[in-house]
């Protein structure tokens, strides 16, 4: 015991009833119990999720600005004008011009996808013990064709055209039905519907006390997530009555929903036709034991009401020591430990409060479904690669807009002419057509001093608009690290393959923070779906995958991937051509030299086609050895 709290001040302290301390009321140490009030209903936790979306406010707006510059209305920003507040593109329709632009950061965005996309991400389950590794490639095949059920590479292309323009991402990983079957699915989350905690520091959102996300449903959605019973369903219609009627919730919480405004409503959908469930993760807390067998080598945590069963367990160990002669220090007995244990729970509410479902999370890997990353959360807040452009982008739309302005304003083809020229036999009508005409005749006596008319222009080119519209297209390449090498533009003529490759990788380098990020949320998200696999695929699955480096047909057997704990590897450029081009190279060179047959050239390798030959080539061999063993059979018959 430490000194500090069992000393001698404490022997000889003098007592006070523990009524007095506690205020007359129980201590109580299970954190849901003591926010349970009403066991209908969850208030605490509901107004807590209200608070937490409130502060996400400038987060969404800001989002909503970028999103509009990133899909070409780029001139929403509010401007003073003589006192007046008004949109920069009001402002330039109050000129006579309509605003004109070149939408760089649509191109920059598409650049970046493109190279994400090049990169060919790959994941591979690995054995933390080397001797289960062919347990890790089953599980490997298992996750590619999750993956491949999910559609993934499309869903991943998306995220990150999100983190590129607003440097968020969630995703959501959860078991159940959809697509008429029971599997690990994987969804991403609109940043406009998710809440979390707004105190979170840590870069890695390993600081997150509670999360969760706004759903919208119709009722038949609704009811057949959550009725069981008919009873149910007659709770939940009378629940909706009322969560679905705007003037009853204005008077339930005592305040005005006005539709569309900029906050929006965490309450009431925009859609009157919809229902909302707001789902809540939160971390709770309880005394629990941590315990350790020495028999297994296993750590554990059991409930509080679970002790009596580990001093049986201990019992019956030191009866059978005894018995075996084992000194008793010598006995592997389960160790237990007091703890406050940290854990998820999750709820389903309605707007009303009403707990709809909960109960404490049923993963394997103990979190919330969620994997979420905010770039790069410097202070807090997320600063995407879009916002680093979009000075830039106002500017070069401002020149081009100026270089229309002055191009409508300047002299084009103006005519000056001295009234003594128009002859007296000419109208001013026939003096302007003659004049603009081909092989044009115009008579007249043109008096002493008296000029020829003359024709005026204007050189734009003059007020140097557009030097500055190339300087500044210029600077956005530099700003946004998305140069023209990275673009795939034709280099200048005369450079060199060496160079433009040179070009290329340094152009890379800018944007490899923002790859590797995204890479490490991925590697988040693959981490609980593969948990997500070994917890709930509980049969015998066969898994095919086309392309797959292990190839041919695999069975997921859950019996041995239960006790395997397994790492996961993120492995970049796997998928691209020239990785596959060289890895061809060199199982066509193992071949050649005889160190793999045609079998395991097909299997390994990737080649048009190669899956189905493969095949063809085992009916084939079965072929051959079901004929030989009839004949063997034909040939004992004989004998």
């Amino acid at each position: 015991m430490q000194e500090t709290i069992f000393g001698e001040k404490a022997k000889h302290m003098k007592l006070r009833p523990k009524s007095r301390l506690t205020g007359g009321k129980k201590i109580e140490l299970d954190s849901l119990k003591v926010r349970k009030g009403d066991q209908s209903k969850e208030m605490d936790i509901l107004y807590r999720a209200k608070r937490c979306w409130d502060g996400l406010y400038e987060i969404r707006r800001n989002r909503e600005r970028l999103m509009k510059f990133r899909y070409g209305d780029q001139y929403i920003d509010k401007v003073e004008v003589e006192g007046r507040t008004m949109t920069e593109k009001a402002y330039w329709e109050e000129q006579g011009v309509s605003p004109k632009k070149n939408n760089m950061i649509a191109k920059m965005v598409r650049s970046v996808i493109g190279i994400y996309k090049e990169q060919g991400i790959d994941f591979t389950a690995v054995a933390i013990d080397r001797e289960e590794q062919s347990v890790a490639e089953m599980m490997t095949i298992a996750l590619q064709a999750n993956r491949e059920l999910n559609c993934m590479k499309e869903l991943e292309l998306r995220l990150f055209e999100e983190f590129v323009i607003s440097g968020l991402a969630f995703m959501k990983e959860s078991w159940g039905w959809k697509k008429n079957r029971k599997d690990t699915w994987t969804d991403l989350v609109n940043p406009n519907y998710m809440f979390f905690d707004g105190a979170m520091q840590d870069v890695r959102h390993w600081d997150c006390d509670i999360i969760g996300q706004i759903h919208d449903m119709s009722f038949k959605e609704l009811a057949n997530k959550f009725a069981t019973t008919k009873e149910e369903y007659r709770q939940l219609t009378e629940i909706y009555a009322n969560a679905r009627d705007s003037t009853y919730m204005a008077s339930y919480y005592h305040q005005v929903y006005s539709y569309g405004h900029e906050r929006g409503d965490f309450f009431v959908p925009q859609d009157h036709n919809m229902c909302r469930v707001i789902e809540v993760w939160s971390k709770e807390q309880k005394p629990r034991y941590r315990c350790h067998d020495y028999a297994t080598g296993e750590y554990f945590i059991v409930e509080e009401n679970e002790y009596n069963l580990l001093e049986q367990i201990n019992g019956i160990r030191l009866k059978e020591g005894a018995e075996q002669g084992i000194p008793q220090e010598e006995i592997p007995f389960i160790e237990a430990e007091w703890i406050m244990d940290s854990y998820w729970y999750y709820r389903y509410l309605s707007p009303l409060g009403h707990v709809l479902q909960e109960g404490e999370t049923p993963f394997d890997h103990k979190e919330h479904p969620y994997t979420i990353k905010i770039y790069p959360f410097i202070d807090g807040k997320p600063h995407s690669l879009v916002e680093d452009s979009i000075d830039q982008q106002k500017f070069i739309n401002e020149l081009i807009t100026l270089y229309v302005l002055m191009a409508k304003h300047s002299a084009k083809g103006l005519v000056v002419v001295d009234e003594s020229l128009i002859p007296d036999s000419m109208t001013r009508e026939l003096f302007e057509d003659q004049f603009a005409r081909v092989n044009g005749l115009i008579i007249a006596k043109l008096k002493p001093g008296v000029q020829l008319p003359q024709q005026m222009s204007t050189n734009v080119s003059n007020f140097n608009v557009s030097e500055l519209l190339k300087l500044e297209m210029g600077m956005f390449d530099d700003v946004t690290g998305v140069t023209g090498a990275l673009q795939g533009k034709t280099p200048a003529s005369g450079t060199a393959a060496s160079l433009y490759a040179q070009q290329v990788q340094n152009a890379s380098n800018t944007l490899v923070d923002v790859l590797f990020t995204f890479s490490n949320f991925l590697k988040e998200a693959m981490t609980k779906k593969v948990s997500n696999i070994n917890q709930y695929y509980n049969e015998e699955l066969i898994k095919t995958v086309v392309g797959s480096r292990f190839g041919g047909i695999k069975k997921y057997m859950p019996n041995l991937a239960e006790d395997v704990t397994f790492d996961l590897i993120v492995s970049e450029g796997m998928s691209n051509p020239q990785y596959k081009q060289a890895a061809n190279a060199m199982y066509l060179d193992m071949f050649k030299m005889q160190i793999i047959d045609r079998e395991q050239l097909l299997k390994f390798g990737d080649f048009p086609n190669g899956d189905a030959i493969l095949q063809d080539i085992q009916l084939k061999a079965d072929e051959i050895q079901k004929q030989a063993e009839q004949a063997e059979r034909e040939g004992m018959a004989m004998a």
